[in-house]
């Protein structure tokens, strides 16, 4: 399995997704340290080790594998982009009150949480997509996230990869940034 920079794995990943846009799901594990990031088409999974998810250019390393769909959870709901036109999103909004008809925060709150479930069963119920360059009349929409590991079990396999990224990463991050450890 070769381990790759985390900029190539994504541009790899990106291309697979342009040419087959359905059947993605994404992960992010932000408590394991350090962080992880899945993609995972199929029987296909891009593994990621990042010395940080806030960041605009991580450090990272990454490999391709193969994972069989046991291990991963049923009825995902797919990952990509997905657009909205604008009458749609209009239409998502209109029932929202004008700040002036709020009378508490709570009201406010409950409203918001209303609307945000509302939008997200909307671009559930769209399929996902490649995202165009053209200027339209539409918004893109990139989701859904999933937080934690997808993997059921992780074979011995996969569990080296895991500790081998990890000791990449660490010899990344000390080579970059000396003063980074």
């Amino acid at each position: 399995m070769k381990r790759k920079r985390a900029k190539k794995i994504l541009e790899e990943s990106y291309r697979e997704y342009r040419e087959n846009p359905r059947g993605w799901s994404f992960w992010v594990s932000p408590e394991a340290d350090p962080p992880e990031v899945y993609l995972i088409h199929g029987d296909t999974a891009y593994f990621l080790k990042v010395d940080s998810l806030f960041t605009p250019n991580p450090i990272g390393v990454g490999a391709k594998f193969d994972v069989e769909e046991s291990q991963l959870p049923e009825n995902l709901p797919e990952y990509g982009f997905r657009q909205i036109s604008r009458k749609e999103l209009r239409g998502l909004f209109e029932d929202l009150p004008s700040l002036s008809e709020i009378e508490s925060r709570r009201e406010f709150e409950e409203t918001a949480k209303k609307v945000g479930r509302r939008t997200e069963k909307k671009l559930k119920e769209k399929e996902p997509t490649v995202p165009s360059q053209e200027k339209r009349e539409t918004a893109t929409f990139l989701g859904p996230h999933h937080r934690g590991d997808p993997l059921e079990y992780v074979s011995d396999k996969q569990r080296r990869v895991k500790e081998d990224l990890e000791r990449e990463l660490e010899r990344l991050k000390r080579r970059e940034y000396p003063g980074y450890a």
